[in-house]
């Protein structure tokens, strides 16, 4: 048997001299870019730190946000700046076309109506006359109420109470007037509850316009200045810088906006002269409404009526005398001749109801004198009291807070620019 021969062995490929110093060439050339890219950004940083500016931003600062957060806390720092500008002009505009009455004055003049009425219509029913003075005075109190709803809408529905209940009172009047013209001798009936209850809720009247403006603005200021003050520390320590020039100048201009806002509000009013003249008009004609009370009873207790009556006396007087301005002087006379006429306990208890009716007539005949002379010095110091301010004085503070935030949009804006 013959042996075959063993295949011949196969030949093996040759490498290639050429490839293996390709893929060397290829390696230096990577290694030589990563090393110029090395020197470059060293270089970067040796530029940055002989000028004092930070490096130029890296991909992995720019991985990180940090021009992005610099662009909102930019855009932050600017809105707190116009914000105190912002409600300052609103509220300046608000004052500057408000009406020139105080809370403290519309309320004790709506006061001093409804107890003229009261006083008025009760003296009317008792000796049958004609009620067209009482009319009057009720129609008067109830335009002063409806004005007082608008300018108080917060209030409105304790205002509005009023006007139901002197309503119902005028009705309850009329109907003892039409009684007594028939022959009735039925006492005049009594101011109910209800009445007394709403007139009550006169003696707490709101906060001036004024002073919830100011609030208002120093609300917001103190949101502005706070976001100001946040926006610099975050960036103190985003930036590694204490002071930034453009947002410390905001801040401070903002909170002279503030101030000075505060200020031109805080002056708006019609002058205290007003609101006490206001005052003494009211308590003089409740103590008035007071003493007619006498003419609804059959047998009046006197001595409580007076006390009553007499409270509300000594307080305007306690008032004039406290007080020095001109005006003092020349209501000193007409408010000394009402107040001596005051009914005593026996005249208001003691008397027969012709006798009561003759007595509370003559007061309120002395009321009607004293309420046209302090009428008359109201409005001369209402007149040289506006205090109103200019609505330009709003435009102004606005144009400043302007200024603001441009200064602080700037001042973080370089920070952003170094990023670039």
């Amino acid at each position: 048997m013959t042996a075959m021969a063993p295949p011949p062995p196969q030949s093996q490929p040759q490498a290639q001299p050429g490839a293996a110093g390709a893929a060397g060439a290829e390696q230096a050339q990577r290694q030589g870019q990563a090393q110029a890219q090395a020197a470059q950004r060293q270089g970067q940083v040796a530029q940055a730190s002989a000028s004092g500016r930070p490096p130029a931003l890296t991909r992995r600062a720019l991985a990180s946000g940090t021009p992005r957060q610099l662009r909102i806390a930019r855009g932050l720092a600017a809105t707190a700046c116009l914000l105190p500008g912002l409600v300052g002009m609103v509220e300046i505009a608000s004052a500057a076309t408000a009406p020139v009455s105080s809370p403290t004055q519309t309320y004790a003049e709506l006061r001093a109506g409804a107890a003229a009425y009261e006083a008025k219509a009760v003296v009317a029913a008792v000796r049958r006359q004609s009620t067209a003075e009482a009319d009057q005075a009720l129609t008067r109190v109830s335009t002063q109420l409806g004005a007082a709803a608008l300018l108080y809408p917060d209030r409105s529905p304790e205002i509005y109470r009023v006007g139901d209940q002197l309503a119902a009172r005028q009705s309850q009047l009329s109907a003892a007037v039409a009684s007594r013209a028939i022959g009735s001798t039925a006492a005049v009936p009594a101011a109910g509850a209800d009445l007394t209850s709403a007139l009550t809720k006169l003696e707490n009247p709101p906060a001036a316009r004024s002073v919830v403006n100011a609030q208002h603005l120093l609300i917001a200021g103190g949101v502005g200045l706070a976001g100001l003050l946040g926006a610099s520390l975050w960036l103190a320590r985003k930036t590694r810088r204490v002071v930034n020039p453009g947002l410390v100048a905001g801040l401070l201009l903002t909170a002279g906006v503030s101030a000075l806002g505060w200020q031109v509000l805080a002056a708006t009013g019609t002058g205290a002269a007003v609101d006490d003249l206001a005052q003494v008009r009211a308590d003089a004609a409740q103590s008035v409404a007071v003493e007619a009370e006498s003419l609804a009873t059959v047998t009046p207790d006197g001595t409580a009526l007076q006390s009553k009556a007499k409270g509300y006396v000594d307080a305007a007087d306690t008032l004039i005398r406290a007080n020095s301005g001109s005006w003092t002087a020349r209501a000193a006379d007409p408010w000394r001749a009402f107040a001596t006429k005051e009914l005593t306990a026996a005249q208001l208890g003691g008397a027969d109801l012709t006798t009561r009716q003759g007595l509370v007539s003559g007061r309120v005949a002395d009321l009607k004198t004293l309420d046209t002379t302090l009428a008359t010095l109201a409005r001369e110091q209402g007149a040289g009291s506006d205090q109103r301010p200019n609505a330009w004085a709003g435009y102004g503070i606005f144009a400043l807070s302007l200024v603001a935030g441009a200064l602080a949009w700037t001042g973080v804006g370089r920070r952003v620019a170094e990023y670039r």
